[in-house]
């Protein structure tokens, strides 16, 4: 009896449109029912192949020494565990997938000779990366930076592409799909802190906790990374040790941290969220620009990192474009943010938030929407650093790739990497 699937059996929503314009009637082999819109294994097969051949390779074989005597082993997983995830499902017949690829790669694509598909070998996801995203990030940085500093029609292109169709995402949080658009409500706190130079600013913000360690007015916000000088945003953390640890402050050091709670509720995008977001699920191999989401996705990682990290001093030009987008994000998105989350590079799953001013507020106390919670003023002393270093593949992959392309001396696009 031939080996099917029926449509109802497959998940991936892009295939089972395939399904239905290809299938016919026959029994399918995980459900054992006639169904309308099945397809056979060897149809399947067939589909499926080109998708496998393009984004996946053989893994590379990496020698191993044990007690003296050289061991090979090869990266990757075995060929059953690529046809699943293309699939994007666990599929009782993988295996008859398998042998079909392989028999229809040996004796209907290349003859009797076996190139490429082996169910005894390992194979990788090729490296897709951030180019396509890389390129327009440079390019309107370029026009900021030296042609159109105000209105750059490259930089609000850039955005509305990368948050496209935002409302109906949604992000892994470790344990459910969660909308990566997010409401505070009322009442929700974040913590701001200072650090504490000498006895008589310490004494000053006990006094008065909300003047020195709450919103900064306008005529004295500095530039940061989602800000221009003169431009004040509130930036926070969501955990009292994500805001310590934020401050970096050195052996001896006194800190004053304050609570703050929303007087309103708040629409924040979450940047953790978004990096790995999905519209109902994961990207589809089928879906015609999955090149392009998958790039996106992995441009969104970027981002995440960027924003992330603290300012350096004397790079603040390549702010300018983390500036631009937080005020698309504020003022010209079609319906703006009163903030973001993102995550905490000093605090392990720590989270920080940035809440964008009010326009035509300029008092401290009301352009952000918070108060000061009464009595919150905590003041605390550094007594010890603790740093852990581990190796980024990612950074050295990013590396690599320029060098191959003999672009990284001269790629400049603001990215610290």
């Amino acid at each position: 009896m031939v080996k099917a699937i029926c449509r109802d059996c497959v998940k991936d929503s892009y295939l089972k449109d395939i399904f239905k314009k290809e299938g016919k009637t026959l029994t399918c082999s995980i459900c054992g029912e006639v169904k309308n819109y099945s397809i056979s294994v060897r149809k399947l097969s067939k589909i499926i192949e080109p998708i496998m051949s393009r984004y996946f390779s053989p893994g590379m074989f990496i020698q191993n020494t044990v007690e003296g005597h050289d061991e090979y082993f090869q990266e990757g997983s075995p060929m059953s565990s690529v046809v699943q995830q293309v699939l994007n499902q666990f599929i009782s017949i993988a295996d008859d997938i398998v042998d079909s690829i392989i028999e229809f790669e040996n004796f209907e694509m290349y003859g009797d000779s076996k190139l490429y598909w082996d169910k005894d070998s390992s194979y990788i996801e090729s490296n897709i990366g951030a180019d396509h995203y890389l390129s327009k990030w440079q390019g309107a940085l370029n026009e900021l930076k030296h042609s159109r500093r105000f209105f750059s029609p490259e930089a609000k292109h850039l955005f509305e592409e990368l948050f496209e169709g935002v409302e109906n995402l949604r992000g892994w949080d470790g344990k459910v799909f969660k909308p990566v658009v997010r409401r505070l409500p009322t009442g929700s706190k974040l913590f701001r802190a200072r650090i504490c130079k000498n006895t008589s600013m310490l004494n000053e913000i006990i006094q008065a906790p909300f003047m020195h360690v709450g919103p900064p007015p306008a005529e004295r916000a500095r530039a940061g990374r989602m800000n221009p000088e003169g431009v004040p945003v509130l930036y926070g953390s969501r955990e009292i040790e994500t805001c310590l640890a934020e401050m970096r402050p050195a052996l001896g050091n006194d800190v004053a941290v304050i609570a703050l709670q929303v007087t309103k509720p708040m629409r924040v995008l979450d940047f953790s969220r978004l990096e790995q977001a999905r519209s109902g699920g994961a990207i589809s191999y089928f879906q015609p620009d999955f090149k392009e989401q998958h790039s996106k996705q992995a441009f969104l990682k970027l981002i995440h990192k960027l924003i992330s990290q603290h300012v350096v001093p004397g790079r603040e030009p390549e702010y300018i474009i983390t500036q631009t987008m937080a005020e698309y994000l504020a003022h010209v998105y079609q319906k703006p943010f009163d903030g973001i989350l993102f995550s905490s590079t000093q605090h392990e799953k720590g989270t920080n938030i940035v809440l964008f001013a009010k326009d035509g507020w300029y008092a401290s106390s009301e352009q952000f929407s918070v108060s000061y919670l009464s009595g919150s003023l905590k003041v605390f002393t550094t007594r010890g650093i603790k740093y852990e270093h581990t190796e980024s593949d990612s950074v050295i992959q990013i590396k690599a790739d320029r060098e191959e392309r003999g672009e990284f001396d001269n790629f400049d696009d603001g990215i610290p990497f």
